[in-house]
């Protein structure tokens, strides 16, 4: 949100984004964008495909922190106890990630890098001060203080959240157009060894993709020539998905073994056809949109448990 397809790549679209304080566990999709497929083995090299595939790791968590938004009103005026609780997104294993990507070899563009460097410094500057106040306030040290420290850290906390949302955005930028490039690379690779079952798999999604990427307001819905491109695609992914489920059924009749052990095609079907059931809906009921981006973010989640 996979010869082999690791994972997916999850994205967030700003159609009825809610300000909000606290951001939930992996697992809370709503709000979350589509997926592009990473780099499948061997597609564009090793060195590569391992690069490709830690930014895409650390992007679907960054991802579920700069899907929430908190308004800043309220924190100026001093309320330290509204802030996020998922700090834990930038805890130790993502920094140790996070390095580890920046330090690995791959011919990708040095903005990739520079990204990833600029969130970690952001990360190494704001956190420990965003983790503090998390647990000043759970300790309710303001009954002893009367909120003096609170206020303090909370100066930090409000310029650190700027920071991260500003440096996440950069990277997630970047990291969208690896995971791009890597669809596209898995499809050639599909396509040239006769994989037609993983070709029509991300022929759909890849579709899927392109819809979601169409709306970014509800203004958009009233767009005829988006919706017009929109349904186009809804058109090519259901062509996909149809060959997708055909594929399926003829390799485990004929050749069962060639699938994975955590067989996940018949869920990824129907979360794409649920997805293009919400897309429907949204184009009178513009809302139904974040439904849409969560069934599909549903299906890059089977795809990568395969």
């Amino acid at each position: 949100m996979k010869k082999s397809l690791c994972l997916a790549l999850l994205v967030s679209v700003g159609v009825t984004l809610s300000g909000c304080g606290d951001s939930s566990p992996p697992g809370d999709q709503k709000n979350a964008k589509s997926a592009a497929p990473a780099p499948q083995k061997n597609a564009g090299g090793a060195a590569w495909d391992e690069k490709a595939q830690k930014y895409i790791r650390l992007n679907n968590d960054l991802i579920r922190f700069l899907a929430k938004r908190q308004t800043a009103e309220a924190l100026k005026k001093g309320n330290f106890k509204e802030i996020r609780s998922d700090s834990w997104i930038f805890g130790d294993s993502f920094v140790k990630n996070l390095k580890a990507a920046i330090e690995l070899p791959g011919a990708f563009p040095v903005e990739v890098d520079d990204s990833a460097k600029k969130l970690l410094a952001a990360i190494e500057k704001y956190v420990p001060a965003w983790n503090q106040l998390r647990e000043y306030n759970k300790s309710k040290k303001y009954e002893d203080d009367g909120g003096a420290k609170g206020k303090e850290l909370l100066a930090v906390y409000i310029e650190g959240i700027e920071a991260l949302q500003q440096a996440g955005q950069a990277l997630d930028k970047q990291v969208d157009l690896i995971a791009k490039e890597a669809h596209q690379r898995a499809l050639a690779e599909y396509k040239k060894t006769g994989r037609l079952l993983e070709m029509h798999t991300l022929e759909a999604m890849g579709a899927a993709e392109k819809i979601i990427e169409m709306f970014d307001s509800t203004a958009d819905f009233k767009d005829q020539a988006k919706i017009d491109a929109a349904n186009a695609q809804l058109a090519l992914m259901e062509t996909s998905l149809e060959a997708m489920k055909a594929e399926h059924a003829k390799r485990k009749e004929k050749n069962p073994k060639s699938l994975p052990t955590i067989d996940r095609y018949n869920s990824i079907h129907e979360k794409l056809v649920a997805f293009a059931g919400a897309y429907r809906e949204s184009r009178k009921q513009p809302s139904r949109f974040n439904d849409a981006v969560k069934e599909y973010n549903k299906a890059v989640e089977e795809k990568n448990r395969m």
